[in-house]
């Protein structure tokens, strides 16, 4: 099909689709480093110093890596105790103050 521009309407749809998948990602990026920075608050009220772990997970949700993202909450999910998987080892180390921003940056990701 043709527009009056003459392009196909699935390139014209084709380019919408990928400006506004850039956009979502400029803006997941940009809700990430908000959501560390809210997590370190949270860390220094608490006085807890933020993980190894979830420093990667900030740096790849920072960086719009969306697999690591999400690769990185499925494990938290298993090993959390919140969700008392009993296949699974609970880790007591992923119980912080700042466990509301991680789940936020993962609920954004999905």
């Amino acid at each position: 099909m043709q527009t009056s521009a003459g392009r196909s309407v699935c390139a014209s749809d084709a380019n919408n689709s990928k400006l506004l998948r850039q956009q979502q990602i400029v803006r997941l990026k940009a809700f990430s480093t908000l959501k560390e920075k809210q997590s370190q608050t949270l860390a220094a009220a608490a006085g807890e110093k933020i993980s190894p772990e979830f420093h990667r997970y900030f740096d790849a949700a920072a960086k719009g890596d969306w697999q690591t993202v999400t690769n990185m909450y499925e494990s938290f999910k298993r090993r959390h105790p919140q969700y008392k998987n009993k296949h699974e080892h609970t880790d007591m180390s992923l119980r912080t103050s700042y466990w509301s921003p991680i789940l936020e940056i993962s609920l954004a990701y999905d």
